[in-house]
């Protein structure tokens, strides 16, 4: 009997090890088979992080054979922090990247295309997804883009109100909103409140080199910079036209700082301030309710509406073991995670229609502000390429001159134009 109990209790031993075996190896494989990405964005707010993380975890939790570490950064210096890593042959498996940066990120071999994964999902989903042209280049589609939409007008309702001024969400909506409007509007708001002979209060913004500065503009009085085709635009009189406009906001008609003036939309000295819609509710939380935020359209020029879109794409490392996974996730953050609500609007349209609205209808009294200001000609900033820097390193400083009063438009339309071809010419 006690034999049998020796033997019964050996057996179950070999059978505890076995299994204990078996469990350790499966749990090896099942590690070793676990896809790690590292998922890279630039992040502001240190707020922001934990709630970034609390999306990584909810997509762990539905996808137990994947593993995210979130890799963040400010903006400055995070792209060459990318650049740094992939040099060193570490990049990250999916990154954020600006729409400015793609075109070198994809010429360096940094990125890869996704279209063998994109062009086979549903139309009903690429149909759905915004500004898919701020994630293309050459041809090739590199990442949905999120954080995007258009530029639109915040403005403080509480100066229009005083003035007893028609609200400029209202013009809009009347598509009686133009930049002559602008301008008279402009002329009402701008003064001097404390009666000191110093302006403290403007309808504009300092003139600046900001695309939704100048190029919105210039593309409203019906020029550019280049054309569609990529090649110098060289109509100098319109480009001249344009210009014109922009500099006399603030010498001609005087609704723009100058010199040591100053103004600042948040502290309310400033009347409209043309922003990107994703910035649009952190800029409200940071008035406080010290006055009523609107939005509205840019107004419309001699050419029609214009404005200014563009998203930033989730791109897929060419150098990730892990491709497939890496899109799947990239996909999943950018169309299902909800990551709008963290910061910017929704890359699909549907979402844009339904929800967003909402979400921004209990911020201002018209959200269709940011859909209507799509109805005219949009494109992304100006010379988004392979030659993106070069153009801005030349650029800026003539539309810095321009904006000074130190140089005339047309001499100002002359020298774009020239430094334009050099460019494209490679002198």
């Amino acid at each position: 009997m006690l034999v049998r109990c020796a033997r019964s209790l050996q057996g179950i031993r070999v059978v505890l090890l076995t299994l204990l075996v078996w469990a350790l190896l499966v749990s090896s494989v099942t590690a070793a088979e676990k896809s790690r990405l590292q998922f890279a964005m630039w992040i502001s707010s240190s707020t922001e992080v934990a709630d970034q993380l609390a999306l990584l975890d909810r997509y762990m939790a539905m996808n137990p054979d994947v593993e995210i570490e979130l890799i963040y950064q400010g903006w400055a210096g995070y792209h060459d922090k990318l650049l740094t890593m992939a040099a060193g042959g570490i990049a990250p498996d999916v990154m954020v990247l600006s729409r400015l940066h793609v075109p070198s990120f994809a010429e360096a071999g940094i990125i890869r295309p996704l279209d063998e994964w994109y062009d086979q999902e549903p139309e009903s989903l690429r149909s759905d997804v915004m500004e898919v042209i701020s994630g293309t280049y050459k041809g090739k589609f590199y990442g949905i883009p999120i954080w995007g939409g258009p530029t639109v007008i915040e403005y403080n309702a509480d100066l229009f109100e005083q003035a007893g001024l028609i609200q400029p969400y209202e013009l809009a909506k009347q598509k009686t909103w133009t930049w002559d409007l602008f301008v008279e509007y402009g002329r009402k708001i701008t003064r001097d409140t404390n009666g000191d002979s110093y302006r403290d209060i403007f309808m504009h913004a300092k003139l600046g080199t900001r695309a939704a500065d100048w190029y919105i503009k210039v593309r409203g009085h019906g020029a550019d910079i280049l054309t569609p085709d990529g090649e110098a635009y060289t109509d100098v009189n319109k480009l001249e036209r344009g210009l014109q406009f922009y500099a006399d906001i603030a010498w001609e008609h005087r609704i723009a700082p100058v010199g040591s003036e100053t103004s600042n939309f948040t502290h309310g000295t400033e009347a409209m301030y043309f922003t990107w819609i994703s910035d649009v509710p952190n800029h409200i939380k940071g008035v406080s309710n010290a006055f009523r935020v609107e939005l509205t359209t840019p107004p419309a020029g001699p050419a029609g509406l214009f404005t200014l879109v563009g998203g930033c794409p989730i791109a897929v490392s060419s150098t990730t073991p892990h491709a497939y996974e890496a899109y799947k996730f990239a996909k999943w953050y950018a169309m299902e995670s909800g990551h709008w609500q963290l910061r910017g609007i929704p890359p699909s349209m549907d979402d844009m229609r339904r929800e967003y609205r909402s979400y921004l209808g209990a911020m201002v009294s018209w959200p269709d502000a940011v859909v209507e200001s799509m109805t005219g000609a949009i494109s992304m900033e100006p010379g988004v390429g392979e030659h993106f820097n070069e153009f801005n390193s030349a650029w800026n400083p003539i539309l810095s001159e321009v904006a000074k009063g130190n140089i005339a438009p047309r001499e100002g339309a002359i020298r774009l134009i020239e430094v334009t071809q050099r460019i494209l010419s490679g002198n």
